[in-house]
């Protein structure tokens, strides 16, 4: 007999013509493919969250980059404005 998955795929129906695998089997063969799929799911999904926790943190720093970026440039251009008003005088 086909492992308890293979058999599970089969489609059954109401006829008695195929009695090779019982009710339990046929269950424990749904289980088992339930199982394989949730796994197969699993990685993908703990890459999205690793992903998302990545642009988190990339997100704060760029933020703070760019935060610092300005204040700098402020103070750049009131050093500009105070050396064009000292060559004016």
């Amino acid at each position: 007999m086909e492992n308890f998955k293979q058999e599970s795929r089969k489609n059954y129906g109401s006829s008695n013509e195929q009695k090779s695998a019982s009710l339990e089997q046929l269950n424990t063969g749904c289980l088992q493919r339930i199982a394989d799929s949730l796994e197969k799911i699993e990685n993908p999904y703990q890459e999205l969250l690793e992903t998302n926790e990545y642009l988190r943190r990339r997100y704060r720093k760029l933020s703070s980059d760019i935060e610092t970026l300005r204040y700098q440039n402020r103070a750049l251009k009131g050093v500009i404005t105070r050396m064009k008003n000292k060559s004016n005088n």
